[in-house]
């Protein structure tokens, strides 16, 4: 059987609106153009709303919506891996350290509990 994985930038806040608040000036950062002319984009506001909604791309929110969204593209798309960067645009240690004891406390239980596989009945 092949696996399908999928990956994304990742961050967990307390709750999803100061996961947001928090993440999108590092994320611009993130994606902005690094030299005249250079690769990158600037990214608004309501493009940052965009991806960050329940079907966006991007990985970021309180941890009961991180769980909704992996959980939904295990559904969507059958994916079974998921890697997340979690470290990029400058952000804090501490906001980074944050977010890595959110998703080793919460979300990575729930999705474990979720996608177990009853050895008994498979």
């Amino acid at each position: 059987m092949l696996h399908l994985g999928v990956t994304s930038h990742f961050y967990v806040g307390e709750t999803s609106q100061d996961a947001r608040r928090s993440l999108y000036p590092y994320y611009r950062a993130y994606l902005r153009p690094k030299t005249p002319g250079g690769r990158g984009r600037l990214i608004e506001a309501d493009q940052f709303e965009a991806v960050t909604s329940p079907l966006g791309a991007l990985m970021t929110g309180s941890p009961q919506e991180v769980i909704d969204k992996i959980l939904t593209e295990r559904e969507l798309l059958s994916v079974d891996r998921f890697m997340g960067q979690i470290d990029f645009g400058g952000m804090p240690a501490g906001m980074v350290n944050d977010s890595i004891e959110l998703l080793a406390n919460e979300v990575a239980p729930a999705i474990s509990k979720e996608t177990a596989i009853d050895v008994a009945t498979a």
